[in-house]
This record gives structure tokens, C-alpha cells and sequence, in this order.
């Protein structure tokens, strides 16, 4: 209570009356006199304006909850999509790959070329063998571990 409040309620000699539990009514010669009413419309304003924010708050967190939540069953869909693409693509190769096993086979190769091309496995004097360089130094270290081998092995 101010001090204009106690001070007009000490000199009436006037008890206040409880109406709320912050209302306090007072009376004299049939005329109210309301206390503390600035103090109730501050609080009152307060706790609406709380409300108000609390009530936005909740309404945005929902809205951006529920816009995430779409987001997340488009993102599920196109998965589902895109694994059943990946299915047709894996049922088409493997259904490719089996039509292409008999043309891979070697006989079958070999049969084509003797009877559509006529030709026949080389003979002896068709044969012509190459030495390059490599193969030549190749051989000459083989002969001298094969001496080293030879060499230790009477001993």
C-alpha cells in the first residue's frame, strides 16, 4: 500500500475491506473508494502480455515442428523413390548379365571361330617365338643361380 493510501485510511479511522486479494475496498459515507487498482491493471497487463508470448512461442515451435515434419516424410519418399529405382536398375542388369553368360562362354568362341571363320589351333611350324631384352637377362641370372645351386649342392 502507498503512503497516500495508508495515510487517507489512518485518518478516516476506516478499515479496508477485502474484495480480491489485491482489491481492497473502502468505504465511507456511502461512497467506494477502490485501492491499489493501478498496481492490479500493471499485474493483470503483465500477465496478459505473458500469456501472449507464451501462446506465440508455443504456436511457432509447433508451426516449425510440423514444417519439419514434412520435410522429413518428403525426404522418406524420395528414399523409398530412389531404392525402388535402385531395385529396377539391379533386376534389369542381372536380367542383362544372364542373357550375356552364353556369349561369354569359351567354347562357344572357339566354335565360331573354327566353323564361321575356319580357323584351327596353329601347328608347330607356325609357331614363332620372340625374345625381347628382358627375357634374354632374365635367363642369364636364372643359368647363374641354377650354377650357384648346382655348385653348393656337390659340395
Amino acid at each position: 500500500m502507498g503512503m497516500a493510501q495508508r495515510k487517507y485510511i489512518e485518518d478516516y479511522n476506516v478499515k479496508p475491506k477485502v474484495v480480491h486479494k489485491n482489491i481492497k475496498v473502502v468505504r465511507k459515507n456511502n461512497n467506494k473508494y477502490i485501492l491499489n487498482k493501478k498496481k492490479d491493471k500493471k499485474k493483470k497487463n503483465f500477465r496478459i502480455l505473458c500469456y501472449v508470448i507464451t501462446s506465440g512461442l508455443l504456436v511457432a515451435s509447433l508451426i516449425v515442428s510440423l514444417i519439419g515434419y514434412t520435410n522429413l516424410n518428403q525426404m522418406n519418399k524420395e528414399i523409398l523413390k530412389m531404392k525402388k529405382e535402385v531395385s529396377e536398375l539391379e533386376a534389369n542388369r542381372d536380367y542383362l548379365l544372364m542373357q550375356l553368360e552364353p556369349y561369354k562362354s569359351t567354347q562357344r568362341v572357339e566354335d565360331i571361330a573354327r566353323i564361321s571363320l575356319g580357323m584351327d589351333y596353329p601347328t608347330q611350324d607356325q609357331l614363332l617365338y620372340l625374345e625381347s631384352e628382358e627375357d634374354t637377362k632374365l635367363a642369364e641370372k636364372n643359368k647363374d643361380e641354377n650354377k650357384d645351386l648346382v655348385s653348393s649342392s656337390k659340395k
